[in-house]
């Protein structure tokens, strides 16, 4: 992509935002001040500040021993999903690239880690090179400038999912071994978490420490990429909690996740409860497609727009497809018993997932947690253009279910700053709310790297449908990667 178009989807925060983003305590009051901006303000500000081009852009990635490392987390549903958000980068002939395949080849040390498979409805063990893509940005003479380290993870095993807690146990078990193989190459580690991984990193470089794993002290910052830190309105009104702070205006967009989860635990995993098991699994059914004919028309967008849902999936027939046309449960089917664990195992995980990411809940994490003060919190944000603006008819199918997200993020509450799954004060790490929801905690160096005209899907997954041009978001990722790298290379001393 030219240094022109990427300076065209790259946005610049307006001299309030940034205030409110760095001295103002009080969510409700920061989200107030970012709900008087929509995109196009952040563009009119972009020209006043122009787009230049770092010369120096290889010496601050150049270091004198070891290259720095990004590694990168996968955001929600990632297992379902074929490609990698940076396969653009991906080089199976660059530097690190080899020296995993050779290291690992050779090493004596554990090579293998287990993963859930939900099919199987049990542990199995794969080698680690089936769980991390590791590569690097290497100069004409071969020598790495930055690398990267992207997780994968296991078609249906559940991992972008479930409560903080045990994806945080699976991922330091799985790094700890990746991290002893490589250690002779990995310094200056940097974590990036993609979506909701946005603050599992939090939570991750935390344990670490408290748990004295060696490489706790080697992370030098994190980075959430469209993160979910402060929650989002979208899991307040999935779950049913409208007591948040700042409030989510839920009235017409509730899905009632924790209804469906309440029915699928009465199901009972047995033959023989074929007829009452429908039955609940019918009401778990209907209360999706009530929510589908409940929510609320968005003239803007099917008037204007003229984008109607027949050119996307909606949230609630997206779930239908995962959950209720994957495991039906009406008939008796074979291994009936083992379809009845499987919903209720994916369910489960679904609902704990859309709740570590309520306001709520994420409020009580920072209340109750501290974080380490020596290493750097960065931040890049995602939106969309203005409302009542037509977005155009050559676009990637996830934008259309996106466009609808959007204007239902605004009608919740969470302005037009907003990527269509978080608004953009809620992506943010706000060091002074957090000291004001935990005394404990000492200030801390954060940055918010700027804000990226792009849906959610767009900047932290890169696509979850295919479009009929090309599976990929046309988002450039890879430009992103090596601008995160720039920067955090030059906020570390070789």
């Amino acid at each position: 992509m030219e240094d022109a178009a990427i300076a065209n989807v790259t946005l610049f925060p307006t001299a309030d935002l940034i205030d409110a983003a760095t001295s103002m305590s009080n969510l409700s009051e920061i989200q107030t001040v970012f709900n008087k901006h929509q995109q196009s303000d952040l563009y009119q500000e972009g020209l006043l500040h122009p787009f230049t081009l770092i010369p120096e852009v290889e010496e601050n990635l150049r270091y004198k021993n070891k290259p720095l490392t990004i590694i990168v987390f996968p955001g929600m549903f990632a297992e379902f999903i074929p490609e990698l958000p940076y396969a653009d980068l991906n080089d199976n002939s660059s530097f690190f690239a080899q020296k995993w395949y050779t290291e690992f080849s050779q090493t004596t040390l554990p090579k293998e880690d287990d993963t859930f498979d939900l099919f199987a409805l049990a542990n199995i063990s794969l080698p680690l090179t089936d769980f991390f893509v590791c590569t690097s940005y290497d100069d004409d003479q071969g020598v790495p400038l930055f690398q990267m380290v992207e997780i994968k993870l296991h078609s249906g095993s559940l991992e972008s999912l479930g409560d903080m807690e045990s994806t945080t146990y699976i991922y330091l078990r799985r790094i700890e071994k990746f991290l002893n193989i490589m250690k002779a190459y990995i310094d200056h580690i940097y974590l990036a978490g993609n979506s909701r991984t946005g603050a599992d990193v939090v939570q991750i470089v935390t344990q670490a420490r408290e748990n004295g794993l060696w490489w706790g002290n080697d992370v030098r910052g994190i980075i959430t990429i469209a993160g979910v830190n402060f929650g989002t309105p979208v899991a307040d009104c999935a779950i049913g909690d409208v007591n948040s702070d700042p409030p989510s205006l839920c009235d017409s967009f509730d899905i009632e996740l924790s209804e469906i989860k309440s029915l699928s635990d009465e199901l009972v995993p047995d033959i023989s409860h074929v007829v009452q098991n429908g039955i609940l699994w019918a009401e778990a059914l209907g209360i999706l497609l009530e929510s589908e004919l409940n929510k609320p028309t968005i003239p803007e967008m099917n008037d204007l727009e003229l984008i109607w849902p027949s050119l996307y999936k909606t949230w609630q027939e997206l779930l239908k497809d995962v959950l209720f046309d994957e495991f039906d449960l009406r008939h008796p089917v074979e291994d009936y018993a083992g379809n009845v664990v499987r919903f209720q195992t994916a369910v489960t995980a679904i609902y704990d997932c859309v709740w570590m990411l309520t306001t709520a809940a994420r409020a009580s994490w920072w209340a109750t947690h501290t974080v380490p003060t020596d290493i750097t919190y960065m931040t890049v944000t995602g939106t969309q253009p203005d409302a009542a603006v037509n977005v155009g008819p050559k676009v990637h199918t996830d934008t259309y279910m996106m466009r609808e997200s959007f204007y239902q993020m605004i009608m919740m509450g969470g302005g037009a700053l907003n990527d269509a799954q978080v608004s953009h004060p809620r992506g943010l790490f706000l060091p002074a709310v957090h000291q004001r929801l935990n005394t404990a905690q000492k200030p801390y160096t954060s940055h918010w790297l700027g804000s990226v005209q792009a849906t959610h899907w767009g900047v932290a997954i890169g696509a979850v449908f295919p479009s009929p041009d090309g599976w990929r978001d046309p988002f450039p990722r890879a430009a992103l990667m090596k601008a995160i790298a720039t920067f955090a290379a030059m906020q570390t001393p070789p």
